[in-house]
């Protein structure tokens, strides 16, 4: 499910038989989940989607505003929430997308058919003792399409609170194979061959209905080129020193390329 969102239930004002609440169950990628538990809040018991997904419920006499979760092990639950309109003629199916729980910690893109593990990349730096290039010696291997805004779910050990402290940010990469560099005794040219941080690019994170789960959907479609996730600054520090006093496993970044 990728965010809590209004859906309008479109009901005949003049109908008298109860109201069913019609729905399906089924992965981010549209695939039908069965055997999936759905609970209509307010409503007594729970059903099991069937083999196509699908589930109804009969609701409440008078009951306008519906608020239904979906779960299955393996599976992130899903919520939806539904408003009644008075003034329509049909009903609207309530649609519930649950994403696959991540296998291990990390930054797994939702891609066309399945997630997309982001593979960590050690941090390097080059240059003198002035002044030193971050970057990346490889852009990844996860290939990603431009169609529209990309997501990304991020499993962590971290609460939110904690997670805002890291600074976690993406940014689009440029190749740099050689930099005049400022030294000691003046500029010198120097081999960089690393991937380096160019510009921000802006996403919108949430919590997701798991611990220390989250969504990440990038602010519209991304141009074509390499991006990387990182956190603590380390893609855009020039400082080795800087870098040396933070943890091993914080010194990385998690490339992909947008196709």
């Amino acid at each position: 499910m990728r965010a809590v969102a209004p859906v309008l239930l479109l009901l005949a004002s003049a109908c008298s038989d109860p109201l069913v609440l019609d729905g399906q169950v089924t992965d981010v990628w549209g695939q039908p989940i069965q055997d999936a538990v759905v609970q209509l809040e307010g409503h007594v018991g729970n059903v099991n989607s069937d083999g196509g997904g699908a589930f109804s419920f009969e609701a409440n006499e008078g009951q306008t505003t519906f608020r239904v979760q979906a779960g299955k092990e393996g599976y992130i639950p899903g919520v939806v929430e539904m408003v009644v309109g008075e003034e329509a003629d049909e009903m609207q199916d309530a649609v519930l997308e649950l994403y696959p729980v991540p296998e291990r910690v990390g930054f797994y893109a939702v891609d066309k058919k399945g997630f997309a593990h982001l593979v960590a990349e050690k941090i390097q730096t080059k240059g003198t003792d002035v002044e030193a290039i971050t970057g990346l010696p490889k852009n990844g291997d996860v290939h990603l399409h431009t169609q529209m805004p990309l997501e990304f779910v991020f499993s962590s050990t971290l609460q939110s609170s904690e997670l805002s402290k890291l600074d976690l940010r993406l940014h689009q990469l440029d190749y740099v194979e050689s930099q005049t560099v400022p030294g000691v005794l003046g500029e010198t040219d120097v081999k960089i061959d690393l991937w380096v941080a160019k510009d921000r690019s802006e996403f919108e994170l949430k919590g997701m209905p798991r611990e220390n789960t989250y969504l990440i959907t990038t602010s519209g479609k991304l141009e074509k080129g390499t991006y990387a996730f990182s956190t603590q600054g380390v893609l855009t520090s020039d400082s080795p020193e800087a870098l040396d006093k933070l943890p091993e496993e914080m010194r990385v970044a998690y490339p992909f390329r947008v196709n």
